[in-house]
C-alpha cells in the first residue's frame, strides 16, 4: 500500500468519523433549542390564560386551574434541564416563585407579570431563528 494510499484512507475515515459524530452533538443542540423554546411557549400560555383559572384568590375554572400549575412544574423542570445552568439558575428562582404564585391563587396580573418577565428572560436566551420577529417600528 502506498503513502497517498495511506492518506487519502486516513482522510477519508476523518471525514466519516467526524461526520458521524456530529450527528449526535447536532441533535442534542436541537433538542437544546427545542427544550428552550417549549419553556419559552408554556411561559406565555401561563401569562395569558391564568385569569381564565383564578380570580379573588378562589379557582373558578378547575381544569385550567391544573393545566397552570402543571405548565408551571414543567417549564421549571426544563430550565433545569437546560445545559447553560449559568443562565438559567436566576430563572429557575422565578420560575419557582411563579409555581408559587400559582399554588396560592394570586393575582392574575401578578402572575402575568411573572410568567411574561420569564418568557422574556428565556427569549433572550433562545437562537435568533426562534425567537418572534418583530418589524422595525
Amino acid at each position: 500500500m502506498s503513502l497517498s494510499h495511506c492518506l487519502r484512507a486516513l482522510i477519508a475515515f476523518a471525514v466519516v468519523a467526524g461526520l458521524s459524530s456530529a450527528r449526535p452533538v447536532q441533535a442534542a443542540v436541537s433538542n437544546e433549542e427545542a427544550k428552550a423554546k417549549q419553556v419559552w411557549q408554556m411561559f406565555n400560555y401561563v401569562a395569558i390564560d391564568y385569569g381564565g383559572a383564578v380570580s379573588n384568590g378562589a379557582v373558578i375554572k378547575a381544569s385550567e386551574y391544573t393545566e397552570m400549575q402543571e405548565f408551571a412544574a414543567a417549564a421549571e423542570r426544563h430550565l433545569g434541564e437546560l445545559t447553560r445552568r449559568d443562565a438559567t439558575a436566576a430563572l429557575q428562582t422565578r420560575a419557582a416563585a411563579l409555581r408559587r404564585a400559582i399554588t396560592n391563587k394570586a393575582d392574575p396580573t401578578a402572575v402575568a407579570q411573572l410568567a411574561h418577565s420569564l418568557a422574556k428572560r428565556r427569549a433572550e436566551g433562545l437562537p435568533l431563528r426562534h425567537r418572534a420577529h418583530r418589524r422595525p417600528g
